[in-house]
């Protein structure tokens, strides 16, 4: 088992050698108390299984955190092969020393975690009422004379509004807000046929909708940039209504109308859309989307000097991961995720329960999150690969266990 254990490519250098220092101790224990091999809570294998497990957070052996790590149990360690083994108790006494140390050192990324796994759920449940929201637009009938921007407006940004406005009312009410409200005025206010007579009233309506359009947008911090485009391309419709042609009718600055099957088609691609998340949302919960960036793999240059790097073992023990039809990492696996041309280990430390988001966790608490579309990207383009979806301890002993099957099938043939 311990030799299994010293060979495992997943753990750095410092760690295989307190194992093997360990040796002795376990020897010992092992004929007097056999129970380490039958009872998984045995204080002496919970000690091994928490210090490699725990270790795997780490990519270098000169990494300040690692040190920060391996310096308590490396005083345990020794205190175990210096010491007289007479039972489980030196190993239980060592656990118990390591578990408030460990514990302190987990807190604070804990809170870190829920907050962020909060934000998260909440970004997911917006999205999905705004996906109800776009199915309820598309059955307007005013829809069918929109122009192409109000239409990826109102399927985008829009139902995201409303969205926000049902999630922060009480249940039942119609419209919270007036957002479905404001939405059918727009797209009255950019029908491609206005009749003379309708000037007046689109003149009156334009600023207080203009103001409702901004207080609404600003409620789900959509990014200014995005919302100035649409203003720019609401003014130009809004100019042209104001400018009614000779035939008294006014029509599109393109001079094109949306067929229906463009309008189905924008509002369905609305609703498949993939999940958005507010700035401030993004950056709580570290969410990254699989950009050009982080796709591509940047060229390694070999006469580069890499500061902390890992033993060249632990690069082989990555592996690239299978993409399914299902979730192909576990919770509570190990990855090698590479943002902006950096590798960073990460935990896989919380799923939604719609399987839709994921977020990973590395060393002093950082996240980072993403949807299913964007690790499969990842995935794909090799930029996220699976490091340990095993234990080291049960990887170990389930080695020992088929090297005892073998041997026995060779005795008895």
């Amino acid at each position: 088992m311990v030799e299994n254990i010293t060979r495992d490519t997943r753990l750095l250098a410092p760690v295989r050698q307190a194992v093997r220092d360990i040796e002795p101790a376990l020897l010992r224990l092992a004929l007097i108390d056999p129970r380490f091999f039958s009872h998984k809570q045995h204080p002496a294998r919970c000690l091994i299984e928490q210090m490699t497990h725990r270790s795997l957070a780490y990519r270098a052996a000169d990494a300040p955190e690692f040190k920060t790590f391996m310096q308590p149990l490396r005083q345990a360690v020794d205190a175990l092969s210096h010491g007289s083994i007479d039972g489980a108790e030196p190993f239980e006494l060592a656990l118990k020393s390591l578990e408030p140390i460990w514990e302190r050192q987990e807190e604070h990324e804990r809170e870190r975690q829920k907050k962020a796994a909060q934000v998260l759920a909440q970004a997911e449940l917006r999205n999905e009422v705004a996906r109800s929201v776009v199915k309820e637009m598309r059955g307007w009938p005013e829809v069918a004379q929109a122009p192409a921007p109000v239409v990826t407006f109102l399927c985008g940004p829009w139902a995201q509004v409303v969205a926000q406005a049902r999630l922060a009312q009480s249940p039942g009410v119609a419209d919270p807000g007036g957002c479905l409200a404001v939405a059918r005025d727009l797209l009255w206010s950019t029908q491609p046929r206005l009749q003379k007579t309708d000037v007046t009233r689109l003149t009156r309506m334009i600023a207080p909708l203009l103001g409702k359009l901004r207080e609404g947008l600003a409620r789900i911090e959509y990014p200014a940039a995005a919302a100035d485009l649409f203003f720019n391309q609401l003014m130009a419709l809004h100019q042209q209504a104001l400018k009614p042609a000779a035939t008294g009718v006014v029509t599109p600055p393109d001079g094109k109308a949306l067929t229906r099957a463009r309008v189905d088609a924008m509002f369905r691609d609305g609703d498949e859309a993939r999940l958005w998340l507010a700035p401030s949302e993004a950056q709580q919960s570290g969410f990254i989307e699989a950009t050009d960036s982080l796709l591509s793999r940047p060229r390694f240059d070999p006469t580069q000097s890499v500061a902390g790097a890992a033993d060249a073992s632990q690069d082989a023990a990555a592996a690239p991961i299978a993409s399914t039809g299902v979730s192909p990492i576990s919770l509570g696996a190990w990855v090698e995720l590479q943002v902006h041309g950096c590798w960073t280990r990460m935990q896989l430390t919380w799923t939604s329960g719609r399987g839709n988001l994921f977020m990973f966790t590395g060393v002093n608490g950082g996240t980072h999150s993403m949807t299913r579309h964007s690790l499969d990207q990842l995935v794909r383009a090799g930029t996220l690969r699976l490091f340990s979806d095993q234990a080291v301890l049960d990887s170990a002993l389930d080695a020992v266990a088929q090297t005892a099957m073998r041997n026995s099938v060779d005795v008895t043939l």
